[in-house]
């Protein structure tokens, strides 16, 4: 499963209702509301992106010196901190569009100065938040490669839009992602998507393709660039984003791009990863109880309930909540069925493996949250 959310945000109006997440963006040298999208976002349970950026206009090719960098990234980290971010629940991504961003002196992109950039808010950053970094398009290909292989983030971001204008060419995309991603130990991501006009069929259709694809290859994220484009949200004219936008200024384009918003909307409502045990405990303050010989508790009853799900005898007992020589036999006959190790108890790492593989697994844990009152 694959979070659906809005991309690109410089103001908090912008984000889709139904969005799974967002990603906005700080720049250097124009305001907007990064940190106010990024606190809406983890108060409503969302996953936050915030992209750290260098100037907003392409001419003006700015490199910070190492104390000014230093000091942009800790003031970033710090003030989404204070708002509940930590390493679960948000992400910080090392500027958009490097290869336009960061350049030499003969204005091409400039792979060591971006390489010196990333470590330093790599290690600045380790340990509070997780970090991306890429953030670009297949055209520079061979500049992604030299960077994939030498940062030290640990999301590779990469960007399904303008290069991905053809269905071949979105899949070419995504698998030498993947496979970069997976030959240098990365997570592999997408945080912005879409360069087509979503209000013809075609436009569309190519859209939720690259979101399929995006999720076949294991990305958390597909944010699109424009949901909504709020003109005031930008400086200079933004019509030649229009074809991007469901809508422009809250108004729909069109009726076509009304009746695909729908369409779209409705794929957020029912998309979303699985999610990683430790974030859902880490955002929800949740303490569980081991499943395992003697327990007597709501997730003794849970697993139980999914022993049944599953098709493995409780007799005469059923899902009683009580962990006895039943119970027992029929957990270690499942984790030697599922190649687990066959120890009886059943952890966070045993839930992960049951959230992830298991169709009724997060309902009988959400249940038991339900029935415990930790969760409602």
């Amino acid at each position: 499963m694959i979070r659906i959310g809005d991309s690109a945000i410089l103001k908090k109006i912008q984000m889709t209702p139904q969005a799974r997440g967002a990603e906005s963006r700080r720049y250097w040298d124009w305001p907007t509301e990064w940190l106010e999208i990024a606190e809406k976002c983890i108060k409503e349970k969302k996953f936050s992106i915030t992209t750290v950026c260098l100037n907003y206009f392409e001419a003006d090719k700015f490199i910070p010196t190492e104390i000014q960098w230093r000091t942009y990234i800790e003031g970033t980290v710090k003030a989404l901190q204070a708002k509940g971010a930590n390493l679960y629940n948000s992400r910080l991504d090392i500027i958009n569009e490097p290869t336009k961003h960061v350049r030499n002196s003969n204005n091409h992109p400039d792979v060591d100065k971006y390489i010196w950039l990333e470590h330093i808010a790599v290690d600045q950053v380790r340990g509070r938040l997780e970090t991306g970094f890429g953030c670009d398009e297949l055209v520079y290909d061979g500049w992604q490669s030299n960077v994939v292989s030498r940062c030290k983030g640990n999301t590779y971001v990469i960007h399904i839009q303008a290069s991905c204008d053809t269905k071949a060419k979105t899949t070419n995309f995504v698998n030498i992602a993947k496979n970069r991603a997976v030959t240098y130990k990365k997570i592999l991501d997408c945080n912005e998507g879409n360069y087509k006009n979503v209000s013809q069929a075609s436009g569309f259709d190519l859209m939720k393709f690259q979101m399929q694809e995006a999720e076949r290859v294991g990305c958390a994220n597909y944010y699109n660039v424009f949901n909504d484009l709020v003109r005031s949200a930008y400086k200079g004219d933004t019509s030649q984003w229009d074809f991007l936008a469901f809508k422009i200024d809250g108004n729909f384009r069109n009726d076509d791009a009304e009746r695909h918003y729908n369409e779209w909307t409705g794929l957020m409502d029912s998309k979303a990863p699985v999610p990683n045990i430790k974030e859902v405990f880490e955002m929800y303050g949740i303490e569980i109880n081991l499943v395992q010989p003697g327990s007597h508790n709501e997730e003794t009853r849970a697993v139980q309930q999914i022993m049944l799900d599953e098709g493995y005898d409780l007799e005469p007992f059923g899902a009683d909540s009580w962990y006895g020589t039943i119970t027992e036999d029929a957990i270690k006959k499942w984790q030697e069925d599922n190649g687990l190790t066959v120890d009886g108890i059943v952890g966070k790492n045993t839930w992960q493996w049951i959230m992830e593989n298991i169709n009724t697994g997060m309902l009988r844990f959400m249940q038991m949250l339900a029935r415990t009152g930790r969760y409602s």
